[in-house]
């Protein structure tokens, strides 16, 4: 495990990453009190939607995606490095 005494200005960190499962898009949807059914009711989204999957909400989006400086991901970019979102 790194901890902050252990890192200098200049060192590259490890990416970080977590698999973002279908409890993670239903209870960040759940936290952001985002009752449409896109995010937790798979057949709504597919078949209303026609996405492939249910997906996160906006709000949980932004909080899973990661800009480290030297990669920053590009515009209109949905992956996160820290797990998948749609």
């Amino acid at each position: 495990m790194i901890t902050v005494d252990k890192v200098s200005v200049g060192d590259v960190l490890p990416d970080l990453s977590y698999d973002v499962t279908s409890t993670t898009v239903v209870l960040g949807a759940l936290a952001a009190r985002d009752w449409r059914p896109m995010h937790h009711d798979y057949h709504f989204a597919v078949e209303r939607q026609g996405v492939l999957d249910i997906f996160l909400n906006s709000p949980n989006q932004g909080a899973w995606r990661v800009y480290p400086s030297s990669r920053e991901s590009p515009p209109g970019c949905h992956t996160a490095s820290r797990g998948r979102s749609s």
